[in-house]
């Protein structure tokens, strides 16, 4: 799936080889943000006024599914993560909001998890693993948690400062990955760091800004630099 944020996004998908699926049908309007377990995609839709994004469903075939019940969301809203179980995750307003929808789209008045300033997050199962910015006396740091299904902080989860970070990423096993703009950190599962994983550095007045993991958990790293370690 491609998009354009230029001028505006439009769906495209294609195969293996590089080529265009002339089956799908393309969208304008809509990012691409994550995959449904049943091969049917969750994106944004701009709406008209320009300001404010609808969550939408499109089938396996790119149309959109009018079943799926519409949310309005802001501008601001950036990551979109499906749950195991199929519900979807994401935040409103200034990065503080988090909600979660039914799989029908309808909101989940179930959850109800405390308010923070979002950096990133990523799903680990049917928990949800964030990168929040926390405010200190004399400086702005950074901290992972880790919230249980039910939108609650998991007590049992090594939740740790930092004082830069940017992404987080987590494997299909439940590790994750975390960068702080020239390191990449993983940690286990419980938010143990992995002595094992080679911490890499991008060079001395370089930064990466994406992380993204390969479904053979590989991992792939962009940003600006001339050399990995």
């Amino acid at each position: 799936i491609c998009y354009n944020y230029l001028i505006s996004p439009t769906c495209r998908r294609y195969d293996v080889n590089g080529y265009l699926d002339t089956t799908f049908h393309m969208n304008s309007n809509i990012y691409i943000k994550g995959i449904f377990p049943d091969d049917s995609y969750i994106g944004l839709a701009r709406e008209p006024q320009g300001t404010e994004f609808s969550i939408v469903k499109l089938k396996n075939d790119g149309e959109i599914d009018s079943s799926f019940l519409k949310t309005h969301v802001f501008w601001s809203t950036g990551d979109v993560r499906v749950q195991t179980d199929g519900k979807i995750l994401t935040y409103t307003s200034n990065n503080t909001d988090l909600i979660r929808l039914q799989k029908d789209g309808g909101i989940d008045e179930t959850y109800h998890p405390d308010s923070f300033y979002i950096q990133s997050f990523d799903s680990q199962g049917e928990n949800l693993i964030l990168l929040t910015r926390e405010e200190y006396n004399d400086y702005y740091g950074y901290r992972l948690r880790r919230l249980l299904n039910d939108g609650k902080e998991d007590p049992n989860f090594n939740s740790k400062e930092f004082k830069t970070a940017e992404k987080i990423k987590v494997d299909k096993d439940g590790a994750i990955l975390m960068s702080d703009g020239t390191f990449l950190f993983k940690y286990d599962f419980n938010g143990n760091l992995d002595q094992s994983f080679e911490i890499g550095k991008c060079g001395e007045g370089y930064f990466y800004t994406g992380v993204d993991i390969l479904s053979d958990n590989k991992i792939l790293v962009s940003g600006q630099f001339s050399f990995y370690n």
